[in-house]
């Protein structure tokens, strides 16, 4: 599944997913143990995100990729995700 998202590149997409914010909202919305493609296509993305957190977002992703994952990435993407909802 390649996504197709106004202002989300790939890699963004990819932090975001894999966020506990999203993780939290997809176990408490979807009962399937499977990770089910209809499902993923229904978590909502906020539109227009700003610049400056989504290119923070690729960042970490080209981190993780690449081993130069620093502690405590994760908890700064989950805050990230958590400002582009706005809790």
């Amino acid at each position: 599944m390649i996504p197709q998202l106004p202002g989300y590149p790939v890699k963004a997409v990819l932090a975001f997913l894999n966020s506990e914010p999203v993780g939290f909202y997809y176990t408490r919305k979807f009962t399937s143990l499977k990770v089910l493609r209809s499902s993923l296509e229904k978590i909502p993305f906020p539109e227009n995100p700003p610049k400056n957190i989504i290119d923070k977002l690729v960042e970490f992703s080209d981190d993780i990729i690449s081993g130069r994952e620093q502690a405590g990435t994760e908890k700064e993407i989950d805050v990230l995700v958590k400002k582009l909802y706005g809790i």
